[in-house]
């Protein structure tokens, strides 16, 4: 494993938790200022994934690879 792949893989890493951080903060505010609970927050979120799995499934390439990296580039280098 080189030092490029894995600093980006980290920072992949680090995405994905910033996310899951921005998701929880909103649902834990929401739920702190208001004392209800309230799942719109949830439901974009689960439309969003499911749009993207479906996306995925249709076409075969994950729809924000270009985000996430560019996986085909490094899967081609690793691999080479």
């Amino acid at each position: 494993m080189t030092v490029t792949l894995l600093l980006e893989q980290m920072f992949n890493g680090l995405q994905s938790g910033v996310m899951l951080f921005l998701i929880a903060a909103g649902l834990t505010l929401i739920l702190g200022i208001m004392d209800f609970v309230f799942l719109a927050h949830g439901a974009q979120v689960m439309i969003g994934a499911y749009a993207a799995a479906s996306l995925t499934a249709l076409t075969g390439k994950f729809p924000c690879r270009h985000h996430a990296g560019h996986s085909d580039h490094i899967r081609q280098r690793v691999s080479a």
